[in-house]
């Protein structure tokens, strides 16, 4: 793994359920694209919310297999914030961030 680059092992399970119902509608390929768009949405500060969204919470499974992203220096507010963060603790912080964006874009959440 090059110096400019992070790669982090992420498992999503029931205690995010907004998270579990979105990604499970993706491959496993497309999961972690999916995951560092809606971070780097949510970093770069483009989400605003407009009304609340009914989200249907009924995910085909209750946890998702674990998948690798690798956060670079493309999308620097992120790759900073995850470099700074103790790497047992990353996993963590990424989960957060994307439930946190996803509650924003379906106007749970208003920032």
């Amino acid at each position: 793994m090059k110096e400019g680059s992070l790669k982090i092992l992420l498992s999503i399970n029931e205690v995010y359920p907004l998270l579990v119902a979105d990604l499970s509608r993706y491959s496993l390929e497309r999961r972690g694209e999916r995951v560092l768009a809606e971070i780097g949405l949510l970093v770069e500060g483009r989400y605003l919310a407009v009304g609340a969204a009914k989200w249907a919470l009924q995910p085909q499974m209750v946890e998702l297999p674990a998948f690798a992203l690798v956060i670079n220096d493309a999308h620097p507010a992120l790759f900073n914030a995850l470099k700074a963060t103790p790497a047992r603790m990353r996993a963590e912080r990424l989960r957060n961030l994307a439930n946190l964006g996803l509650h924003v874009d379906g106007g749970l959440l208003r920032i």
